[in-house]
């Protein structure tokens, strides 16, 4: 799907979730993780993406995996409502 090494079907796909992590105290590391039926994970860092993509991707893991347990937050950026840490 997004990774040559890990690949999932969208129909696959069970949950997906922003979170992040803080280094040292000071950094934020944020990831968008994608998590199939197999237990594999894709993890996305969103800071690799422009707005135009991240939306695109929400908007197709809304659409083509209809039963996936998807943040709200997701969500919000498949209308175009990003999170203010994201950018």
């Amino acid at each position: 799907m997004f990774n040559k090494a890990t690949t999932v079907k969208w129909k696959e796909i069970r949950a997906s979730k922003l979170s992040w992590e803080i280094e040292g105290g000071h950094t934020a590391n944020i990831y968008w993780t994608i998590i199939s039926e197999a237990n594999k994970k894709i993890i996305l860092e969103p800071s690799f993406y422009s707005r135009k993509n991240l939306r695109l991707i929400a908007e197709l893991l809304i659409k083509k995996s209809p039963d996936a347990i998807i943040d709200n937050r997701i969500r919000k950026i498949a209308d175009g409502k990003f999170p203010w840490y994201l950018f």
